[in-house]
């Protein structure tokens, strides 16, 4: 958090947390051993920077009570500075000014009366409790409801699809004639968010008298039939299992076909979902047969710049933080720098604001990446509660309405209760939830990289939601590159990869060419000091080049890892 947030007075520090234990509550004596502060989990950087320090301190003596509440004063120190930094940057803008409900109130019924006297428009206010009660008492309105059926509805989030990950070639090294290119959409979400088109208003629920699916723009709920041999499938399918896959048949993905190519008949083949309807009519183009609608959710209202003004204010902000780029040296460049920006963009920078601010630009920049996130969260997440009344506590414990996860006593009239509401519960929607928007958004985002999918085909050897690692024979023209919101940019700063060795999505090392540089990535693992001695580019290659040559997953690469997490289930 220092870092990201540019304030260098105050650092996290060390702690021996192995050696914290309750026989050592009360330790005065010498430093515990370096292996007491988990070195091993440190990356080489902070090994470095570790072990001068150790040297200098370990002369004196530790007194682990004065040590831990250092530690925890500084580490709310470091929380309570970062928030304030964080709060700031939007009271620039947001200034606080105090507003009674009193007052509230008044602009709401005066906005009505306006509405009817100004505007000539007939306005109907009810209340929460008022309908309430006219359900229990009216009698046209008890009619109402008892005639009602309401249709059992799609379900959206069904649509919620995250970003395509896989590793399409395992094993490469570049001839004399090749160039390997590693390259990133710069900013992908924010630039659907500001340019791709949304859907807002109610939609209009279709079950019968479908007409051609390129007509409706919503959701689709649907049975369909893949083509056979498309090298990039369009259509997202989850597994039994909950996993994400870019399938042509069903049946060969549930059960893992690898032994040759696919003989199933459609049926075996074809794919049921929830999609959005975008991407549904994109696989349609590309040879995808429908075999059933059952459910259309279609909007007559949409629009491309529902975001557009929040992604310019927060883009501007970051991009007038970052400073000028090197070669804007002198005023005429920098004039130009911000002409072209304007041109490209559509945004003008303020040539006074400009300057390195590394807490503005990370701000700005946690607000471009999250928005279309907040817009996807659960509401249904599981909550923690204190409770003094045993009625509430047995309602918690015994009725169908919550789910309790635990519970734990903390005093004799005080009780620690998680949970959340069970499924025959339908909880309204959070305030700042809307799966139509983040299903719309990760639906766009597969498009744009389907879209370079579609240029390279079988040049592609890695992708991850936003970057594509892909081969460029020569003779052969790269993708074009840019500076801009939507733009690829190049990750290896001109250079490119020599080796390549990919395990898995997320699981890949490459050493590029002129620079040598060595670069690792595998998820889960951390990459500490011991780490990189067993998993480096050596022996991801070697596990891959096993595979491949004798088709067996028995090669494995043992490392330990360890991590300090909090036991929820106690009131700490």
């Amino acid at each position: 958090m220092p870092k990201a947030l540019g304030f260098t007075d105050k650092t996290k520090g060390y702690f021996p947390h192995k050696f914290s234990s309750e026989i050592h509550l009360n330790y005065v004596g010498p430093y515990p051993v370096p292996s007491d502060y988990d070195v091993d989990r440190m990356t080489v950087r902070e090994r470095e920077e570790f072990d001068p320090w150790y040297n200098e301190v370990s002369r004196g003596t530790f007194d682990f009570q004065k040590e831990a509440s250092l530690y925890c004063k500084n580490d709310v120190d470091i929380l309570t500075q970062g928030s304030l930094k964080f709060r700031d940057q939007f009271l620039v803008q947001c200034d606080m000014r105090g507003v009674t409900f009193g007052e509230l109130h008044y602009k709401s019924e005066k906005r009505v009366s306006e509405l009817q006297t100004t505007h000539g428009v007939r306005v109907v206010v009810m209340r929460e409790h008022t309908w309430n009660q006219m359900k229990t008492t009216c009698t046209e309105v008890k009619e109402f409801l008892r005639c009602f059926n309401a249709p059992e509805p799609l379900n959206p989030r069904k649509a919620l699809f995250g970003g395509r990950t896989s590793a399409l070639k395992l094993r490469h090294t570049a001839a004399p004639d090749e160039t390997i290119h590693y390259v990133d959409v710069t900013s992908l979400y924010p630039f659907v968010n500001s340019t791709c088109s949304y859907p807002f208003g109610h939609p209009v629920i279709i079950y019968k008298d479908f007409e051609d699916p390129r007509s409706y723009y919503g959701f689709i709920r649907a049975t369909v039939y893949p083509p056979r041999g498309l090298l990039f499938p369009v259509l997202p399918h989850k597994s039994e299992g909950g996993k994400l896959l870019f399938t042509l048949c069903r049946t060969c993905a549930e059960t893992n076909n690898e032994g040759g190519p696919c003989e199933h008949d459609d049926e075996g083949r074809a794919l049921t979902g929830v999609w959005v309807t975008v991407e549904f009519i994109k696989a349609l183009e590309v040879g995808y047969r429908v075999g059933k609608i059952t459910e259309v959710w279609h909007f007559d209202k949409s629009s491309d710049t529902v975001f557009t003004d929040y992604i310019h204010t927060f883009l501007k902000g970051k991009q007038e933080a970052s400073g000028y780029p090197a070669e804007a040296t002198d005023r005429e460049s920098r004039e130009k720098y911000i002409r072209d920006y304007q041109e490209h963009q559509g945004i003008l920078l303020d040539a006074g604001k400009i300057e390195t601010n590394p807490v503005k630009r990370q701000v700005a920049k946690l607000c471009l990446n999250s928005l279309w996130g907040k817009f996807a969260q659960r509401d249904n997440l599981f909550k923690t509660t204190i409770v003094s009344d045993p009625k509430e506590f047995f309602s918690y414990m015994f009725s169908g309405k919550y789910k309790v996860e635990y519970f734990s006593v903390l005093h004799s009239n005080r009780a620690l209760i998680r949970w959340k509401y069970t499924d025959r519960y339908v909880q309204p929607p959070g305030k700042q939830s809307n799966v139509f928007i983040a299903a719309f958004t990760t639906a766009h985002a597969r498009l744009k990289l389907y879209s370079y999918l579609e240029k390279l085909q079988d040049r592609v050897f890695y992708i991850d939601t936003d970057s594509l690692i892909y081969l460029v024979k020569e003779g052969e023209k790269p993708l074009e590159l840019g500076n801009y919101l939507g733009d690829l940019t190049d990750e290896l700063d001109g250079d490119s990869i020599q080796e390549f060795a990919a395990a898995g999505p997320k699981s890949y090392a490459y050493q590029t060419r002129n620079k040598k540089k060595v670069v690792m990535r595998v998820k889960g693992i951390t990459q500490t000091r011991e780490c990189c001695e067993r998993v480096s580019f050596d022996s991801v290659r070697e596990l891959v080049e096993g595979y491949l040559s004798n088709k067996q997953e028995g090669n494995t690469i043992e490392i330990r890892q360890h991590s300090i997490r909090r036991d929820k289930k106690v009131l700490h």
